[in-house]
């Protein structure tokens, strides 16, 4: 009787030990709002690059793997998103996402048409990494998801892979953002979709965390091999300068934040000239002076909003900090086209009916929606006043924002 009471204790200990060593390192939260733009962000943001695209690899493991439950449209979405990055990635822009035609376009519509875009309330994802690395065994590597609701669009499941991609890749430094993760998610779009059929099952799953795990550690340590033409292997020159030395790095670092600023210098400038123009006509037309078309902003919201909040963290545009926030806070007043020509047209309408005195049947449900569309431009513009002067707000995701700017849960290979 005493021998099973020590396996027991035993078999306690020993499963007490492996659970303690495992890890949650980074916590990434979705949060998709029924109007508006999709708001990302990553604790904590100063966490190992390792464990960032460690994480963005395994999450897109866990959601091609639940793309086999899913609708075969929103199966070839996922694929085409992911297959976008293996060939756009080397294109210009601040941003992963405007280097990405079909993503960007998917921001685009999603900030600007009036389309169902989530189930009602909003849809939240808290995407959690785990790594469990106890010694003499193999380290495991794996996600945990918590939806809200638990039911949400299927069709946001590919999307929170592609805003999770762009934020990790905006926050790693260089050489891991355009050389390790770019051949590691080239390696994992290979691996994940070479099957017609997928992985299934719990199975499955462990497969396809081994494979996140297996890409990520060849493009890091340069251990990559590929066959040369007389058969032998040889290291890959890209990763093998995936390593590189300190000093180097930094150079590196420092390339592509005066590369980021300069990107951002030209965007936040035609956006000034847009405004400025708008502004005039508005002299001559006062109807132009309420909302303005977001089709005439030079890039989406969120990229202008992100080239904004790294001029603010530049030492040389200290003394424009004032022009800034206030460019920051007037984006709300750009509005679907649609809003913009109907709150013109009310107006319009409202300075003739105030000449004649005459106001027409009908007018007042108009106008009860024109003064919705005014107050929530409003509010809007209060909100980004706030959002951009209080640094808590927008400095922890810095990297994110600027450089960008089911309760179900997977099992450990």
């Amino acid at each position: 009787m005493l021998w099973l009471v020590l396996i027991a204790i035993g078999t306690y200990l020993v499963w007490s030990f492996l659970l303690h060593r495992r890890d949650r390192r980074v916590r990434a939260e979705v949060v998709i709002p029924e109007n508006g733009h999709s708001l990302m962000s990553i604790n904590p943001p100063t966490a190992a690059p390792d464990d960032l695209c460690l994480m963005v690899l395994c999450y897109a493991s866990f959601v091609r793997w639940l793309m086999e439950t899913e609708y075969a449209v929103v199966r070839d979405t996922y694929r085409e998103l992911c297959k976008e990055a293996v060939d756009c990635w080397g294109r210009e822009g601040m941003r992963l996402i405007d280097r990405l035609p079909t993503a960007s376009k998917i921001e685009t519509t999603l900030e600007t048409q009036n389309i169902p875009k989530t189930v009602p309330g909003g849809e939240k994802y808290a995407i959690s990494f785990w790594r469990d690395e106890v010694p003499h065994f193999k380290p495991k590597v794996w996600v945990t998801l918590m939806r809200s609701p638990l039911r949400g669009l299927s069709a946001n499941l590919p999307w929170t892979v592609m805003l999770l991609l762009n934020a990790v890749h905006n926050l790693v430094p260089h050489q891991y953002g355009e050389l390790a993760l770019r051949e590691a998610w080239r390696d994992w779009f290979k691996a994940a979709f070479a099957l017609q059929n997928g992985y299934k099952g719990s199975s499955g799953l462990k497969s396809m965390y081994t494979v996140s795990y297996e890409v990520w550690l060849r493009a890091r340590t340069g251990l990559a091999k590929t066959a040369s033409p007389s058969g032998r292997a040889h290291h890959s020159v890209t990763e093998s300068s995936v390593i590189k030395q300190p000093r180097q790095a930094k150079r590196d670092v420092h390339t592509r934040e005066a590369e980021a600023i300069k990107q951002a210098i030209v965007l936040v400038s035609k956006y000034g000239e847009v405004v400025e123009r708008l502004g005039s006509l508005g002299t001559q037309d006062a109807s132009r002076a309420l909302l303005y078309p977001l089709s005439e902003l030079p890039a989406s919201r969120e990229a202008i909003k992100a080239a904004i909040r790294l001029l603010l963290t530049a030492p040389s545009f200290k003394d424009e900090i004032a022009n800034l926030q206030w460019g920051y806070s007037w984006l709300a007043q750009f509005v679907p086209d649609a809003d913009a020509r109907f709150a013109a047209e009310v107006w319009l309408q409202l300075e003739r009916q105030r000449e004649s005195g005459e106001f027409e049947p009908g007018f007042s449900d108009k106008y009860g929606r024109y003064v919705e569309l005014m107050e929530a431009a409003s509010a809007e513009r209060e909100r980004l006043r706030h959002e951009i002067e209080d640094p808590h707000e927008w400095k922890g995701q810095r990297a994110e924002g600027a450089k960008d700017a089911k309760g179900s849960g997977g099992s450990p290979t």
